[in-house]
């Protein structure tokens, strides 16, 4: 009886965890002039394998966010991984920025519908979601896009509660 009670609130509290799950879709900006952001699962899993097969050299990923902004919402469908070249010890990061722009016009062929949002990075190991290097790839971003978003995916598992994290700020480029 005692174990079957048990397992009840266990199964309870599963339930619980997965109506959690399931409701919340969307990554949400807690910050009423920006929009609820829909992350497809494909994405993060696109983030996800192109951060496990990173050079060694690498610390993290970064790459561009494609998909379409619509009334109230803001909706992530695809995503490429962008070569680039970092220094932690000063802050330097060369992209490369035809490979990123090649790519686009490829992906603009094939889906017409998804425009370039913005980017995103993975996390460093032992470091914070968003670093002093993120400020420079963010004002690239800026020229190609207007308020680019920016998505970081949380590889090192250190903020579970924030395994994940967009936002956007005014940037100074194309519509």
């Amino acid at each position: 009886r005692e174990r079957a009670s048990r397992d009840q609130r266990q199964t309870e509290s599963n339930r619980h965890s997965i109506t959690n799950m399931t409701s919340q879709e969307a990554l949400v900006l807690n910050d009423e002039s920006h929009p609820t952001i829909r992350l497809h699962a494909t994405v993060v899993f696109a983030i996800l394998n192109s951060h496990s097969r990173r050079e060694d050299k690498q610390s993290r990923v970064i790459g561009s966010l494609l998909g379409s902004a619509h009334d109230g919402y803001i909706e992530i469908t695809n995503c490429f991984a962008v070569p680039h070249l970092e220094r932690i010890d000063d802050i330097y990061v060369a992209i490369n920025k035809d490979y990123q722009k090649t790519m686009y016009n490829f992906h603009k062929k094939v889906n017409q519908k998804e425009t370039l949002l913005g980017w995103y990075s993975t996390t460093r190991p032992g470091s914070s979601m968003i670093i002093d290097n993120s400020s420079l790839i963010h004002d690239y971003y800026s020229l190609e896009v207007k308020n680019p978003l920016h998505l970081v995916i949380d590889t090192n598992l250190d903020h579970l509660d924030e395994a994940a994290a967009a936002g956007a700020s005014p940037g100074n480029g194309k519509d």
